[in-house]
């Protein structure tokens, strides 16, 4: 019998394979700051190919229907303030070097950190990847609103070679450490690769055997140039290289966009949807946000309270004790917090297309 045709991704709700992408996000985030896995960080580019993927979809989806920006508004505050400002909320009560400059966070700003050092909060150091999403939230339903799907697609082109500009040009400097790592202007590229994507589908690109061909060459190359430069020690953020800023990042958020545009068309049968659709990996991606706030607040107050000694076996339990802490309170949010709230969404619906005439 042949694979079952793949799905129309221009008008679904809600793609089961999406969560298990999450949940390996997230899962990458957590196992490079409890076990120090490399290239764990690179989670937190696939979640930024997630995002502008997603809600790209979203917003083209539903911009020709009546208050679209009104709804749009509405469902995002409800999934993202309220656990947010809770975890906000929680270290300001419990770390008290944190007073006098939460402001910095709850403006949405922690990514514009090396702008102000001083106001720099260690728990909230991930919260940067987040700044960038909400202000993406904030201007690009605005444009979608309002360009057609070709100047969108130009307008992503030209923020991805910005992004790349500005990398090399502090590369070459050696310029400031924070700007070139966690700053708007230097790690919107997976944002604007997801968003893309989203473009392309909108505009008739199908799950055809020649396009299936040119994304798992994509990953492919993708895959080889970052092995090579892990191979040759240039894999690193911190180090600012010019190949890492030309090619490394590119690949990673490149090499992710292609293979979830590839996952997301593949038969119900294959290992690769079984992983993705495993029921673990998705109930993951579906606490994902609420486990990425509170791992690192966790992890760093949890270590000096542990207090195991600094082997390797030590360091291991540590990390485990913690994640484990970090995905029950994560779990028990989703459960009694978020989903809740979450739930009010059905007040924001968006109202369907008026009939012309």
């Amino acid at each position: 019998m042949p694979p079952a045709a793949p799905p129309d991704l221009r008008h679904l709700n809600h793609v089961p394979v999406l969560d298990g992408f999450r949940g390996l996000a997230v899962l990458l985030v957590v196992a490079m700051h409890n076990f120090r896995v490399p290239l764990g960080w690179a989670g937190v580019d696939l979640f930024l190919v997630l995002s502008g993927f997603l809600i790209t979809r979203i917003l083209l989806n539903t911009r020709s229907r009546p208050g679209y920006l009104k709804t749009f508004y509405a469902r995002r505050f409800l999934r993202i303030f309220p656990v947010y400002y809770l975890t906000l909320g929680l270290v300001w009560m419990f770390y008290p070097r944190a007073d006098g400059k939460m402001w910095w966070y709850a403006a949405y700003l922690a990514d514009f950190g090396w702008l102000a050092p001083e106001n720099h909060v260690s728990l909230l150091v991930h919260t940067w990847s987040l700044a960038i999403e909400e202000q993406f939230y904030l201007l690009w339903p605005l444009l979608v609103g309002w360009l057609a799907r070709g100047r969108l697609m130009q307008v992503c082109g030209a923020l991805l070679a910005s992004n790349l500009a500005v990398r090399l040009a502090l590369s070459l400097t050696q310029g400031n450490d924070t700007f070139y790592s966690y700053s708007l202007l230097t790690r919107s590229d997976g944002i604007m690769a997801g968003a893309l994507l989203a473009l392309l589908i909108d505009g008739g690109m199908r799950h055809n055997d020649t396009n299936r061909r040119v994304a798992s060459r994509l990953v492919a190359v993708c895959g080889v140039i970052l092995f090579v430069l892990a191979a040759t020690g240039q894999l690193s953020l911190s180090r600012k290289t010019v190949l890492m800023s030309l090619l490394g990042v590119p690949s990673i958020v490149f090499g992710s966009a292609a293979a979830l545009w590839y996952a997301m068309g593949v038969s119900s049968s294959s290992p690769l949807h079984r992983f993705f659709t495993w029921k673990p990996l998705t109930f993951t991606g579906r606490i994902s946000y609420a486990l990425y706030l509170y791992h690192v607040p966790i992890t760093q107050l949890g270590k000096p309270l542990l207090n195991f000694p600094e082997t390797g076996l030590g360091r291991a339990a540590t990390g485990v004790v913690l994640a484990v802490a970090a995905y029950t309170a994560a779990t028990v949010s989703w459960h009694f917090f978020e989903a809740p709230i979450n739930r009010l969404k059905r007040h924001w619906e968006y109202e369907p297309h008026r009939e012309a005439g």
